[in-house]
């Protein structure tokens, strides 16, 4: 019957939709604007999660503020959200890698 189908299409999405949340927690974060060598370092101190980065890749660059309650790499996206840097998250680690946006991917921002 239709309604059965609906029904449990319904419990699917439902279902899928909690094993996305369940994969990647969210935390509390209260990271203010400011240079993204600094701003960085918080991030990861709050996100409990590793970060690299290269310090001249990072001098002089801005960073935006995040506060509430994220998952980290949502955080850490909307941190880097027009500052010409962009992040890789290594799916074994958990870590994050920051640099210099290419061209083109500056671009798409």
């Amino acid at each position: 019957p239709p309604f059965l189908r609906r029904a449990l299409a319904l419990v699917l999405c439902f279902t899928a939709a909690l094993a996305a949340v369940a994969a990647e927690p969210v935390r509390s974060f209260d990271v203010p604007p400011g240079d993204a060598a600094q701003t960085l370092k918080q991030f990861a101190a709050q996100a409990g999660r590793e970060i690299v980065f290269s310090p001249a890749n990072v001098a002089g660059v801005q960073t935006r503020a995040v506060q509430g309650e994220l998952a980290p790499r949502a955080a850490l996206d909307l941190m880097l959200e027009g500052s010409g840097l962009v992040a890789r998250e290594d799916n074994k680690t958990g870590a994050f890698a920051v640099r210099a946006a290419a061209e083109n991917e500056a671009k798409n921002d």
